[in-house]
């Protein structure tokens, strides 16, 4: 797929697409901004397939050379810390913890690759060594203050609840994924970005309009300091029931008039008033209902763990060999949520338009030149990892109302 994608961006517009970005949006997209973002989505997609690659093999030498190695360093360690080898929790921990440095070690060379070069290269990158770094601290310190408690608590669970913890196991991702997306806007952004209160003004004011308009319940307007990381540009809803709020990146005020962001702002209440993001809760939900029970099957199978060198069943173990097991099941999972996510951006773009009237093509294509997102894209690659439909298919389905067809710009003639 990778490789298809790197066909794609090698591609040249074609005329009918160029013709209707120019009706949407005249003088924006220029040829040079064009061959900026196909060299840009170039850059990207040879960063994805070389990374993904070498974190595939890295994962495969793990499971089959690295797995039973590791859990026993864990056992070593927590019998050395604690004086007790079956303690499951402590080794379990350890375990992960392992994992993680091993990840983190592999992944920080691509992630300062990313930034500092790639990022640079293309005129977006306005981190600092400093604030990547300092980035890097939060993240882990955030992790283990909250991936701790979470794995001892599911661990606790599967002692409290025997061969039914898969069930009770998903009580709590359904919970913990409520509380998280309902509190993160108050507790985890502030603590990457720097946020405050959109001023008073006619923005403002318009916001508040439509969101009366769609009886949205908005709590926060916010501005955040996306520039002192990226110059990209993009707006968000989020939150859940009574602690909705808005996000605006001040590199999009920067980058677009009133009336362009209320049109991308239109968008985004149209996912409220279309409920998507409670959709996707359900969606993504009833699939770890899916998994759950699935996980529960393997960790009672002593033979997938025996293969592996394992005498007895670690729960953590299992979890991990049952992710390599159920990948296939995951990538199918993935690409019916991406074509549900694309049905729901076609949505979205025809609400904004139909019931606030701003001009919503101009806005897309501004956003697609200054983020320099590829116009043209791979048919295959771009419905199996694209959540969002091609610019070309936004503004085809806008202008026809016709949200049937996909692709149809998306190949040179």
């Amino acid at each position: 797929m990778q490789l298809r994608a790197r066909g794609g961006v090698e591609a040249v517009i074609p005329p009918s697409a160029r013709a209707l970005i120019d009706r949407c949006a005249p003088g924006v997209m220029t040829p040079e901004s064009f061959a900026k973002s196909q060299a840009y989505a170039r850059d990207c997609s040879r960063f994805s397939f070389v990374y993904d690659t070498i974190l595939t093999l890295c994962l495969l030498v793990f499971v089959f050379f690295g797995l039973s190695f590791t859990w026993k360093w864990s056992v070593f360690i927590s019998c050395a810390v604690t004086g007790d080898e079956s303690h499951t929790i402590i080794t379990s921990l350890i375990f992960v913890g392992l994992v993680s440095l091993v990840y983190y070690i592999i992944y920080l060379p691509f992630g300062i690759y990313e930034v500092f070069v790639i990022e640079v290269r293309h005129g977006f990158n306005n981190t600092t060594p400093k604030l990547f770094f300092t980035t890097q601290l939060i993240a882990i310190c955030l992790s283990l203050l909250i991936g701790a408690p979470v794995i001892t608590f599911l661990l606790k669970i599967v002692e409290w609840t025997g061969q039914y913890f898969w069930f009770y196991t998903w009580i709590f991702t359904v919970v913990f994924t409520l509380l998280s997306t309902a509190i993160s806007p108050y507790i985890v952004i502030p603590l990457f970005y720097e946020v405050k209160e959109l001023e008073d003004g006619e923005l403002r004011n318009a916001v508040r309009e439509m969101c009366i308009k769609v009886k949205f319940s908005l709590s926060r307007l916010l501005v955040l300091n996306e520039s002192k990381r990226s110059s990209h540009s993009n707006a968000a809803l989020l939150g859940l029931f009574n602690t909705k709020q808005i996000l605006l990146f001040d590199t999009l005020l920067e980058n677009l008039s009133v009336n362009e962001i209320l049109s991308v702002l239109g968008h985004e209440m149209g996912h409220h008033v279309y409920y998507h993001t409670y959709k996707n809760i359900v969606l993504t939900e009833t699939y770890f209902f899916v998994l759950l029970f699935g996980l529960s099957k393997i960790v009672t199978t002593p033979s997938i763990f025996i293969a592996f060198g394992f005498e007895s069943q670690p729960l953590i173990i299992g979890l991990l060999l049952f992710s390599v097991v159920f990948m296939p099941v995951h990538c199918l999972f993935l690409f019916c949520m991406n074509f549900v996510s694309r049905r729901f951006e076609y949505n979205a773009d025809l609400f904004s338009v139909s019931k606030f009237g701003y001009d919503l093509k101009g806005s897309l294509v501004k956003l697609h030149q200054q983020n320099l997102i590829s116009v043209v894209n791979d048919p295959l690659y771009s419905i199996y990892h694209n959540s969002h439909p091609s610019l070309i298919e936004r503004l085809e389905a806008l202008e026809t109302g016709d949200f049937s067809t996909e692709h149809k710009y998306t190949e040179a003639p």
